[in-house]
This record gives C-alpha cells, sequence and structure tokens, in this order.
C-alpha cells in the first residue's frame, strides 16, 4: 500500500490520525483531525502539535512523555481524555532513531466510563 492508498484510507476512520516528524511539525493529518481542529489541512500540516495541539496546562506533560519516546524509554502512551481515547506511538526510522509520533483519537461511547475501565486495568495488573 503505498502513501497515497493509506492516506485515502485513514480519510474514511472514524478515527483521527495525526503524524509529526521528530521536530513534533504535522506532516499528516486526516480530515478528523482538521475537523477537530477547525483548520483545512493546509492549515494544520506545518504546524507544531505543542502549541496547536495541546493546551499550555499539558504541554509540560506531553513534552515528558516526547523526551522519553526521543530516549527510546517508552514507545507508546494511551489515555481518557475530553471524552476519547488519545493513543501517542513512536515513529522511528531504519536506525531505530526517533522520527516523531503517530497519534490516534476517537470519541467514546456516551455514558462510557474512562475511571471504572482504569480501575480494572489496575486490579489487573496487581
Amino acid at each position: 500500500m503505498d502513501a497515497f492508498e493509506l492516506a485515502a484510507l485513514t480519510e474514511h476512520l472514524q478515527t483521527g490520525v495525526l503524524v509529526t516528524d521528530a521536530d513534533l511539525r504535522v506532516v499528516y493529518a486526516n480530515q478528523f483531525e482538521s475537523d477537530f481542529y477547525r483548520l483545512a489541512n493546509e492549515e494544520l500540516v506545518g504546524r507544531d502539535i505543542m502549541t496547536t495541539c495541546h493546551k499550555p496546562k499539558s504541554r509540560e506533560t506531553i513534552g515528558r512523555m516526547v523526551e522519553q519516546m526521543r530516549a527510546g524509554e517508552m514507545e507508546q502512551h494511551a489515555k481518557f481524555a475530553v471524552g476519547q481515547l488519545i493513543r501517542y506511538k513512536a515513529r522511528r526510522d531504519g536506525d531505530g532513531e526517533f522520527a516523531g509520533i503517530i497519534r490516534t483519537r476517537m470519541w467514546l461511547p456516551e455514558g462510557f466510563d474512562a475511571a471504572s475501565v482504569g480501575a480494572a486495568r489496575l486490579q489487573e495488573s496487581e
């Protein structure tokens, strides 16, 4: 599957897909992401995700996560926020070096209790 086919496929998902380069600049965002940020795709591509996609109060936390990914200490992270499941995955180049992030998001069903799911996962890991 080439990049054009992959992009065409992600346009039909009910999931946001956003890809950055190593400098955290958006290199790809599907229509879901453009709609979420109320920006045309051409306006979203090239932007820094730290200032475009994250509120000031969450930038420090996201920054620490990114640094752990850069260092190879973390490959992925998931969280529940603003009624969504948001997943971050480190992108690596052919040499295993940090090449950016793939972030996906999906709306959670109405009435979904993220706190219960989180508590259940903690009990399973004990």
